[in-house]
């Protein structure tokens, strides 16, 4: 168990940013790619977040989740090693 406190201790940094540039890039092509139900383009003002993820509506949603997904395990990597 130590030894997984200390890869996360030394290692929780680098996890989050990853995680973070994955979720990034995930959000950035699926709001470029976007098209709506009408057709429309994806302008953050139009259009809510979760209308990217959401399956009948973007055919992207499968990249936008996974996006976030591992976005959020690469965050969650970082604080279990900051609360080690």
């Amino acid at each position: 168990m130590a030894e997984v406190t200390r890869f996360l201790v030394r290692r929780g940094p680098d996890m989050a940013l990853i995680g973070v540039s994955i979720a990034v890039v995930a959000w950035l092509v699926t709001a470029l790619l976007y098209t709506g139900a009408d057709g429309e383009p994806y302008p953050a003002g139009n259009h809510t977040v979760s209308e990217r993820g959401e399956g009948g509506v973007s055919e992207l949603g499968g990249v936008f989740k996974l996006g976030l997904g591992t976005g959020g395990l690469g965050v969650a990597g970082w604080m279990a090693g900051q609360a080690g």
